[in-house]
């Protein structure tokens, strides 16, 4: 099993020579030692499988949702109902967020908490910025 983890980590392992990636951004602000940066890492891994997993589900419902548009016979309750989980599972992505930057926190030492801070004010636009880029490029 863990021969299949570090395969894994090794192939979903987040680009360390991006310069302005927020990977390295928040490291250069936080001023992550070695062993902080790895554990960052291990987050990212994480937090990207579980957006991906929530992102996939969102997708199904959306297939699930346009595959009734050709036709006039579907109920507005169903379409209510999926709307409703697009919905839900929206909201428990934003909570992956938030407790994804909270573990970034928690690997801060009190002194690197003021950075952390003042870097929580940037955190959108940091991300943000990676959206549009990737938009962008596809």
């Amino acid at each position: 099993m863990s021969n299949l983890m570090l395969v894994y980590y090794l192939v979903q392992k987040p680009n360390m020579n991006e310069e302005n990636s927020p990977r390295n951004i928040i490291i250069d602000a936080l001023k992550f030692d070695a062993d902080q940066s790895a554990q960052y890492d291990k987050l990212i891994i994480t937090h990207k499988k579980e957006i991906r997993d929530k992102n996939d589900q969102i997708n199904v419902l959306k297939n699930t949702l346009y595959e009734m548009l050709p036709t006039d016979n579907f109920s507005k309750t169903k379409v209510d109902s999926i709307t409703t989980e697009i919905g839900n599972i929206q909201y428990a992505i934003e909570n992956i967020h938030f407790n994804h930057f909270m573990d970034i926190k928690h690997l801060c030492t009190p002194s690197q908490l003021p950075a952390f801070m003042e870097l929580s004010s940037e955190l959108q636009k940091i991300f943000h910025a990676k959206r549009s880029h990737q938009n962008r490029s596809k």
